[in-house]
């Protein structure tokens, strides 16, 4: 019986499901990324990594959409210094390493529905 999908593409969920749940994990937590990496013997390197990964997943869960990404200004400074901004007609998306994954998919399901 074949499930069409390989080892390396299961494996690849697999760790994408673990990495969810030390995400949501340190997000619950409380703490900030240093003091749960390092209770936990994780480097901050491969949190933002494991990061990053499952971000650009939920994006590609999400299917394909239109937007234009404009670079932020280094000039601004403020508590919350985005790092990509997406715009989708007139829904606003800024985000960061800290943003949560559960509220960037929230926000990127509440924009496709504003369409």
């Amino acid at each position: 019986m074949e499930t069409g999908l390989t080892t390396q593409a299961v494996t690849r969920e697999v760790r994408l499901r673990q990495w969810r749940e030390i995400i949501h994990a340190r997000q619950e937590s409380g703490l900030t990324v240093k003091d749960y990496c390092a209770s936990h013997g994780i480097t901050k390197d491969s949190y933002y990594y494991w990061q990053r990964l499952v971000r650009e997943a939920a994006i590609a869960e999400a299917g394909p959409m239109f937007a234009e990404l404009i670079p932020e200004r280094q000039e601004k400074r403020s508590e919350f210094l985005p790092e990509l901004t997406v715009r989708i007609g007139e829904a606003v998306i800024s985000v960061n390493r800290d943003t949560p994954e559960i509220l960037l998919q929230r926000a990127i399901r509440a924009a496709r529905n504003a369409e």
